[in-house]
């Protein structure tokens, strides 16, 4: 079959060629043409990028094989898409027709969103193909749109140069993930301690330096989070990297690990690293967030082996590098006292993270309401809401969220009905969440518990 013949078929292999195209003619019509050269060559990249995901899918071990060439495509095609519809946006729906082309290729793959990079590619496009883009564009003028176009170069120059061990993910959100602070419902104090530390360092600068001159107080660079699971510790991570708008890198320490000698060492020491060179080739600070930072900061005794014992010594070393640096190191435990006593010195602020009390679990309530349309008439209803939030004490912000959506079947199962009070009862009733056991998180015995959190 010829490729004349082949062309007549509605059929695309690989990337969306016709938009491509599209977007090259444009970018060359761009007035400001350095910029308009980085967007080409972050287009480049995605495409070559792709073609090579396409080769390796081929191959038996696909998914152990494409992982971080799949992660990278991810990002970098989320960033495109972004700058190109801040640019041109209703005129040229880049993020709109890139969605469709790939929902397209997804269902001809086979529709398994599980396993599919395709899939993951549309939840990157979907936010970007809304009504956000248009809220951004309002009020741009064409020099604003430039201004912010070569202010977006540098960050785009630091996505292309993404780190190379793989142990980094840079966090982009999707539709679902916290935008800032207003997207996390209580956890007032834990806010407020960013507010007055990391967060006044980033926007209020001469503030800082005025705190500093009066009272000798520097805004903390180095944050520790610890405390029971499901409280919403990597989510408040998340939501911190919106309200500051710095780029947020997750240490994945699955692949930190290794079974070769002083490699998981070396691992950590390059993870490290790497985010400090990208905040210096980006121009702006960056956010590293270590969950279960306890799996490699944990006591040393004379039981550990050598190299765990370099493992933790390593990771001292980098959080001293870290905060000479222009690298936010926020790490997360529910393990606290697992953890070696130098690597919670490291740490300038320590911030309790607990279940949430009656306020925040009214407002995680009313935020999880707020996304149902058949939650309108409970949510009007105070009373309703204080009785359940009382009902839910001690549960994890993550449990409420579980419980929220299980009381929202309870009402689709009863022909369609609006969620009720009952509905949260039943789904308490019959929840197999587990709430957690305050005591073996309680650290009063090894530290003062006023000192380093909020209470």
């Amino acid at each position: 079959m010829r490729v004349s013949q082949i062309n007549n078929y509605n059929i695309n292999f690989g990337y969306n060629k016709k938009l491509n195209n599209e977007l090259k003619s444009k970018l060359s019509k761009f007035e400001d043409k350095e910029y308009a050269q980085t967007l080409l060559s972050l287009n480049e990249f995605c495409n070559s990028t792709e073609d090579k995901i396409r080769r390796l899918e081929k191959k038996s071990d696909f998914k152990k094989s494409s992982s971080d060439f799949v992660d990278m495509l991810l990002q970098a095609k989320e960033q495109l898409a972004m700058y190109v519809d801040i640019l041109f946006g209703e005129e040229f729906k880049y993020s709109d027709r890139e969605y469709k082309h790939y929902q397209d290729e997804f269902y001809r793959h086979g529709a398994d969103k599980e396993n599919d990079w395709r899939y993951d590619m549309m939840d990157r496009l979907k936010y970007w193909s809304k009504d956000v883009i248009d809220k951004n564009n309002a009020g741009f003028s064409e020099a604003s749109k430039s201004e912010l176009a070569q202010k977006a170069g540098q960050i785009l120059s630091a996505s292309v140069q993404m780190p190379k061990s793989g142990l980094l993910e840079l966090y982009t959100p999707s539709a679902n993930s916290p935008r800032n602070f207003d997207s996390v419902a209580g956890m007032d104090k834990v806010k407020r301690e960013f507010n007055e530390g990391l967060l006044q360092l980033i926007k209020s600068p001469d503030k800082a330096v005025l705190d500093y001159s009066e009272y000798g107080i520097l805004p903390p660079k180095t944050v520790l989070l610890y405390g029971p699971p499901g409280c919403g510790k990597t989510f408040i991570a998340k939501a911190l990297s919106g309200e500051a708008e710095l780029p947020l890198f997750l240490l994945k320490l699955s692949k930190a690990g290794s079974h070769y000698i002083n490699m998981t060492s070396k691992n950590i020491e390059a993870a490290f690293d790497e985010a400090i060179d990208f905040s210096k080739n980006s121009g702006k600070p960056c956010i590293l967030f270590i969950d279960e930072i306890d799996s490699i900061g944990f006591k040393r005794d004379e039981k550990i082996s050598h190299e765990d014992l370099k493992q933790v010594t390593t990771l001292l070393q980098a959080l001293d590098k870290a905060g000479d640096s222009n690298v936010f190191v926020i790490g997360a435990t529910n393990k606290f006292k697992f953890l070696d006593p130098a690597v919670i010195r490291r740490y300038e602020s320590k911030i309790y993270v607990d279940v949430p009390d009656l306020e925040a679990r009214k407002a995680l309530i009313e935020l999880n309401l707020l996304a149902f349309a058949k939650g309108e008439k409970l949510l009007a209803d105070k009373d309703a809401i204080s009785e359940i939030a009382k009902l839910l004490n001690g549960f994890s912000n993550d449990s409420i969220c579980k419980i929220s959506n299980a009381a929202a079947r309870n009402a689709l199962r009863r022909d369609r009905a609006d969620i009720s009070i009952d509905d949260y009862k039943k789904a308490i009733e019959e929840t197999s969440e587990i709430k957690p056991d305050l005591k073996e998180y309680n650290v009063d015995d090894l530290y003062d518990k006023k000192s380093i959190g909020f209470k």
